[in-house]
């Protein structure tokens, strides 16, 4: 049960979780609240942020900071080197070191040439969501040998190229690459096991992903012109497949129920479709009962942000 403490203006702290969140300024009152308190994860509203030094000096040191201005002592930021979360909800206008965040195991963060170089030196960081990635593919990426889950909004990419390179990955989550299309290095990902798609229209799969050894869930939301699901045919390991908001053109869903791991199938119905996908999820939910649908939870990835 949470406890909420909002005497302090324009601050709210849950001493239960050791959530702080900050409005407009830093204030004395907020500074000692923050340097006297077990402060776990800081959240800095909309405002401006002037000297953030102290924040490096904490008894305790800060594990989470969630940043949702673009008016912050960015170099304070860059020197919390017990930092192992940081979140950054706008576009940087200044040139930060990352260099310096020693232990950071998850960001996320709006692209931009600026910081990229930087950001891609992190070679313990683990959880990655980027916004508007300006880049054509991923071979830049090869630097991030820790990297656990990636996950990419927007932008112009074209191609996965490179992606195949980091070889700790688990979990990939593309959502609205209106340009990529080229996604055969797929089957050069053996120990990916989270795979999820939406709107990126142009896509054009391998005809087999058979490549794809871990592979236990599926997600496809909102693809255009989708053809067929064959490719699947060959992943022996898929227990989890979402196909939502879009129809696939062949119907053929027939050779589904003889996925041997197969247990949880959430696909919209269509009239052209060989079988009754509804029909298909009641299947499994009365052999298996309802199964982890999450990424978290389905292979264990710490809760950094809001992960899908």
């Amino acid at each position: 049960m949470s406890s909420l403490d909002s005497s302090i203006k324009n601050m709210l702290i849950d001493t239960s979780s050791g959530n702080f969140i900050c409005q407009n300024e830093m204030t004395l009152e907020m500074r000692s609240a923050i340097q006297s308190g077990f402060c776990k994860r800081l959240v800095l509203g909309k405002g401006s942020w002037g000297d953030l030094s102290f924040l490096g000096k904490l008894g305790t040191p800060l594990r989470s900071l969630l940043i949702k201005s673009d008016s912050v002592d960015w170099g304070s930021v860059s020197r919390l080197d017990s930092l192992e979360s940081l979140d950054i909800e706008k576009p940087l206008d200044n040139e930060v070191d990352f260099s310096g965040l020693k232990s950071l195991k998850a960001l996320s963060y709006c692209w931009d040439e600026i910081n990229a170089s930087s950001v891609l030196r992190l070679s313990g960081l683990e959880h990655l969501k980027i916004n508007n990635f300006k880049c054509s593919d991923f071979e830049s990426f090869s630097g991030l040998v820790s990297l656990i889950f990636l996950e990419v909004s927007g932008g112009g990419c074209e191609s996965i190229n490179g992606i195949s390179s980091l070889k700790r990955l688990r979990a990939l989550s593309l959502y609205n690459l209106r340009k990529l299309k080229d996604v055969s290095c797929l089957n050069a990902m053996p120990g990916l096991e989270s795979l999820e798609f939406q709107s990126c229209n142009k896509v054009i799969f391998p005809k087999s992903l058979s490549g794809m050894r871990s592979l236990r869930r599926l997600a496809l939301l909102r693809q255009k012109d989708f053809q067929t699901l064959r490719f699947l045919d060959g992943c022996k390991s898929l227990e989890i497949l979402h196909v939502l908001e879009m129809a696939v053109k062949d119907g053929d869903f027939g050779f589904l129920e003889t996925m041997p791991s197969l247990r949880r199938v959430i696909i919209q119905p269509k009239r052209h479709y060989s079988i009754d996908t509804r029909l298909l999820k009641k299947k499994y939910i009365d052999k298996y009962e309802e199964c982890d649908v999450n990424v978290k939870d389905l292979i264990g990835l710490p809760n950094y942000f809001n992960v899908r």
